[in-house]
């Protein structure tokens, strides 16, 4: 919204103040593109870390979201390897459709017969996908390419359990790049073989100091919140409190 724009605007310049030499976020489309904007007008680094098919390009901003190319290719040479000769593909909207684009062309030119799903919520519940995945089930396609946001995974996931759409017969590729940070303890025994993608090496001690810290910073963030919201209720029942404007009045 024009709000979240005006309050981004504001932390930015608030921040161009302090000095700072880069700017990194948001996540949200528009108010990116409004940072981005601000920052190539000030000529101040901007790190994106999203998925922007209209990327356009800035002498300041530096996006670290992988090539949505040569992630296709990635769940490309996964369907070749296993031998696939073709599979449904389920997306939750227009965004996560176009990010498979690149893929479904590789399929397509290959000769895989694909077939695509919206995972749309039923009617009076827009978090029950059971309708869909049940037509999944009744179709007995086994191989399934899975893009949705990471939100809504688990959720799917367990529904996809529900309609029996697990078990040894099935093969899961899961495109979501964060599905090392779901837990996937109630499909660990359902036979089902899931593969999906990561970056970065959860193992590793650098990114579990990178962890810490953001957390860290989180929790700090949260405390400040948290402080001027305790603050401004304060003002506020300073302000309406009955008692204290009739006493003011009484005192005059």
């Amino acid at each position: 919204s024009r709000f979240a724009a005006f309050d981004v605007h504001q932390r930015v310049c608030s921040l161009v103040r302090t000095g700072v030499v880069g700017i990194v976020g948001p996540h949200s489309a528009i108010t990116s593109n409004h940072v981005q904007s601000l920052c190539d007008t000030m000529e101040i680094p901007h790190l994106s870390a999203r998925w922007d098919p209209q990327q356009r390009r800035s002498s300041c901003l530096v996006n670290l979201f992988p090539n949505p190319a040569v992630l296709a290719k990635a769940s490309a040479d996964i369907v070749r390897t296993w031998n696939w000769e073709g599979f449904t593909l389920l997306y939750d909207d227009f965004d996560s459709l176009r990010r498979m684009g690149d893929l479904i062309k590789i399929a397509d030119d290959k000769g895989y017969f694909i077939t695509v799903r919206q995972l749309k919520g039923s009617r009076g519940n827009e978090n029950n996908y059971r309708h869909v995945l049940q037509e999944v089930k009744h179709s007995e396609e086994k191989n399934l390419v899975i893009e949705v946001s990471r939100e809504k995974l688990y959720d799917v996931l367990i529904q996809m359990q529900q309609v029996g759409l697990v078990g040894t017969d099935y093969n899961y590729i899961i495109t979501s790049l964060d599905l090392h940070t779901i837990d996937l303890d109630s499909f660990k025994w359902s036979g089902t073989n899931i593969i999906g993608v990561r970056l970065v090496d959860t193992e590793s001690e650098r990114y579990r100091e990178t962890m810490q810290l953001i957390m860290d910073i989180r929790k700090e963030e949260l405390e400040d919140d948290n402080e001027d919201e305790r603050r401004r209720r304060r003002n506020v029942a300073g302000v309406l409190n009955p008692k204290e404007i009739s006493r003011n009045e009484f005192n005059k």
